[in-house]
């Protein structure tokens, strides 16, 4: 598994991402903890941007498989909201995706969620961005500058 996730080969990459939840209930339903798993996920939070954006794409995929937001916020959204400060555009990128849908998500458990003001924070936080691709991911429109640059074009 480590060695499919320094796999230089995108198409590779994208596979471990997609069979990441696979793997998860895989081991639930036999009885076995994921929790190495879970921190073997959670390691690529940190280090090179290649493995943040790893850690943000396979959050993505963990949302968009309907992971149980109790579940995303228990185990992954701290290391996620950590990423909105990234430097790299396409973490950042990857990030606004993830918050995109996790407001959906967490809408819903408001009252519950103890993080409900940072997933607003880092919504609000990317639709400023400075890459306006970051922009358009969370927020669906160009940013006003761009906006108004393409009028007078």
């Amino acid at each position: 598994m480590q060695e499919l996730m320094k796999d230089q080969v995108c198409s590779v990459r994208r596979a471990l991402v997609k069979s990441c939840m696979a793997v998860v209930r895989s081991m639930e339903r036999d009885g076995q903890t994921a929790s190495y798993f879970v921190k073997l996920i959670q390691d690529l939070a940190t280090g090179k941007f290649d493995r943040r954006q790893l850690y943000a794409h396979i959050c993505v995929q963990f949302l968009q498989d309907k992971m149980p937001a109790e579940e995303f916020e228990a185990s992954y959204l701290v290391k996620l909201l950590a990423l909105v400060d990234d430097k790299v555009a396409n973490v950042r990128l990857l990030v606004a995706a993830a918050i995109k849908l996790l407001a959906v998500d967490f809408a819903s458990m408001y009252d519950k969620s103890t993080h409900w003001e940072e997933i607003k924070a880092a919504y609000d936080k990317l639709c400023v961005d400075k890459d306006a691709d970051v922009v358009f991911e969370a927020h669906g429109t160009l940013p006003e500058r761009l906006q108004n640059y393409m009028k007078d074009k």
